[in-house]
């Protein structure tokens, strides 16, 4: 059976090589649970604390989501 990939904190995703994000995405896409991730990415950047927003803003841009 295959293991699910673990959605990645924040450190993992913005310590993450540039070429081990698009593995990364595939990898949560395949699992269906991209779109996990991007949502508590989301909601950190609309309802934490400064620093916390600060940190899942650039979490989505290294993920390659631009900011509006």
């Amino acid at each position: 059976m295959d293991q699910l990939v673990p959605i990645p904190s924040l450190d993992d995703i913005l310590n993450a090589p540039r070429d081990a994000v698009a593995p990364m995405i595939a990898d949560l896409r395949r699992d269906k649970r991209l779109s996990m991730l991007v949502h508590d990415l989301n909601i950190r950047v609309l309802t934490g604390e400064p620093t916390q927003k600060d940190r899942a803003r650039r979490a989505l841009e290294a993920l390659g989501f631009v900011p509006s």
